[in-house]
């Protein structure tokens, strides 16, 4: 009898301190939502570093020129090595051509006449004027597109191919500072511009500051470079603004390929430079220069040393290449890394 009060205060205790059934949930709540802020900051954080770190990447991949590797279309590059003479270090058009370099005068130039192959939209001081087959094909078509883009059709090409006896003649006649077998004119890849008045009469193609800028920043579409810059004299050896029988340097365009003249005019190298950052920097055995070009192709080129009679150059089976010799000491292979064919 006496211990049911005692039971009932018990239980009364028990159900007076017991807490209410829903009065933690606002605290679990309040966690939650702290919880899923914390893991939204941190997501966030973590989106905001891989997009700083790809364009870092992409910074320092163009003021390394492209050195990254793309991705190829066509899978990586498979090479076999195929078998270059000495005589063949002196072909190409990357060869360097000038004082302490001669030209070996191969004997499977494809030199034609430029009256007889130019269009309308250019003029030639003459029928005696000739170009290497290829580099007047891609001038034709530079001129087309300057004509198209700004109206003017009054661009001259002259000084075109040269042979070693017209090149002796025009040195021993005080018209030129260079010795034959050392101009690039031999190659048929280079010749001089300028504006076309009358007959008798030319002007320096910087007097029309519209048609020089064109001209200058639209060459390597087409394959040409201005091979005398004024800032790269003291490299190239020649002052632009002297000649011996002119009153200033016309501007001497050089044709070197697309890629090659695209990567020159990107990162501000002369002939001179490019060449020897390949020898240096990009040879087969180490790292390749691999960019992207305007035209949207990607592009690996590398460097392959001479040896004395035959050489073993590795080249691609799955892309189109080229290879060009220096004039020097070995080829240069350059592979458009975009699907063959």
């Amino acid at each position: 009898m006496d211990t049911k009060p005692t039971m009932q205060v018990a239980h009364g205790t028990a159900e007076t301190s017991a807490m209410p059934p829903h009065s933690a949930e606002p605290e679990v709540q309040d966690k939650r939502k702290k919880m899923l802020v914390a893991v939204s900051f941190i997501l966030a954080i973590a989106i905001m570093l891989c997009f700083c770190v790809t364009i870092v990447a992409e910074i320092i991949d163009k003021i390394n020129g492209g050195s990254g590797r793309p991705a190829f279309s066509n899978g990586p590059v498979k090479y076999i090595e195929e078998s270059y003479s000495s005589d063949d270090v002196h072909k190409g058009d990357l060869i360097l051509v000038k004082e302490g370099y001669k030209y070996s005068f191969p004997s499977d130039d494809d030199i034609v006449q430029i009256l007889a192959n130019k269009n309308s939209s250019y003029i030639v001081r003459n029928g005696n004027q000739t170009l290497d087959a290829n580099t007047l094909e891609q001038f034709n078509k530079f001129m087309i597109a300057l004509e198209a883009d700004t109206g003017f059709s009054d661009v001259q090409i002259y000084n075109g191919y040269r042979s070693y006896e017209t090149q002796r003649d025009k040195y021993e006649g005080y018209e030129d500072e260079v010795k034959a077998g050392y101009s690039e004119h031999h190659t048929g890849t280079a010749f001089d511009i300028n504006i076309y008045v009358s007959a008798n009469y030319f002007k320096k193609l910087t007097d029309n500051p519209e048609v020089y800028n064109y001209i200058i920043s639209n060459a390597h579409k087409y394959g040409f470079i201005d091979r005398y810059p004024d800032a790269k004299k003291d490299i190239t050896g020649v002052e632009h603004d002297f000649t011996m029988k002119e009153t200033s340097r016309p501007t001497h365009l050089r044709y070197v390929g697309y890629a090659h003249a695209y990567y020159m005019s990107q990162n501000d190298l002369c002939l001179e430079e490019y060449l020897d950052e390949l020898r240096t920097n990009y040879s087969y055995e180490g790292k390749h220069l691999n960019f992207v070009g305007d035209n949207g192709n990607t592009y690996e080129v590398y460097y392959v040393a001479s040896s004395a009679e035959q050489t073993k150059v590795p080249v691609p089976t799955n892309y189109d290449y080229t290879v060009s010799g220096d004039n020097m000491n070995g080829f240069i292979v350059t592979v458009c890394t975009s699907a063959k064919g």
